[in-house]
């Protein structure tokens, strides 16, 4: 599968999100979440990966003659991870 794209989220950009989000979760933005959590390091949110890709042309494009959508999270994408799209 041909790479499109890669990103980094970094901890405040998913602090910023969950304040428009209302997603306050520690998952998402305690660097200590290892303590009450099975990961190790805070978890991306999902629809922040999802927002991200949604503003990307090539995505406009795909959606734009789309009815439907279906999106599964197979593993977590950990702050300051590299993904590849």
């Amino acid at each position: 599968m041909k790479k499109i794209l890669t990103q980094k989220f970094s901890l405040s950009q998913c602090k910023l999100f969950s304040k428009k989000s209302g997603d306050m979760n520690a998952i998402h933005l305690d660097r200590n979440i290892n303590i009450v959590s099975q990961f190790q390091k805070p978890v991306v949110q999902g629809l922040l990966i999802i927002d991200f890709l949604f503003n990307k042309n090539f995505m406009k494009k795909i959606l734009k003659n789309s009815n439907s959508l279906n999106i599964v999270f197979k593993k977590p994408v950990f702050i300051n991870e590299k993904i590849d799209f």
